[in-house]
């Protein structure tokens, strides 16, 4: 009886430490975009639920509005390119919740996430129709409050140049 007790909450723990882990942030390359590493192996995580600022424009076309528009902003606000950077501290361990396909929650302040930062910001749009029911009123309350509040890409309405040329 003890001996299956153990083994019970070793199967657990093993599979919830293959869903959470604590990782060292090792490098920063865009506000959505970040590589961590454990004891045992790095690996690159996107900001689960959301599309960045940074993702626009990089599917954006060379010429498009959604570029020029994105291009003014950092223009304006500089600052803004570099948010996870200020928010977040390299070679700092953080929780992750990994979501697979490279997807991944990263715990930034407590239990608000990195991507309920950037969506609360207006540096992200939340994915439509985001199924996720753990995350999707978190995530839609943080962009309604940019939204509300005029923040970023709602500040500039760089959602209206760009989310159809994303969906192309």
């Amino acid at each position: 009886m003890l001996k299956s007790i153990f083994l019970f909450f070793l199967f657990l723990s093993s599979a919830f430490a293959q869903k959470m882990v604590i990782a060292q942030l090792e490098e920063i390359y865009s506000n959505a975009f970040l590589r961590f590493s454990t004891s045992k192996y790095s690996f690159l995580c996107h900001s689960y639920g959301i599309v960045s600022l940074e993702e626009l424009y990089a599917n954006a076309q060379k010429d498009s509005q959604c570029k020029k528009n994105i291009e003014q902003f950092y223009g304006k606000y500089k600052e803004e390119r570099y948010f996870s950077l200020r928010h977040l501290k390299q070679f700092q361990f953080y929780h992750i919740e990994l979501k697979g396909d490279g997807k991944c929650i990263v715990y930034a302040k407590g239990e608000i996430s990195l991507s309920q930062m950037l969506l609360r910001e207006g540096l992200a749009l939340k994915i439509p129709y985001f199924k996720d029911k753990e995350f999707k009123y978190r995530f839609t309350n943080a962009q309604k409050n940019a939204k509300f509040d005029k923040k970023g890409l709602w500040k500039e309405h760089i959602r209206e140049k760009c989310i159809s040329e994303y969906y192309k």
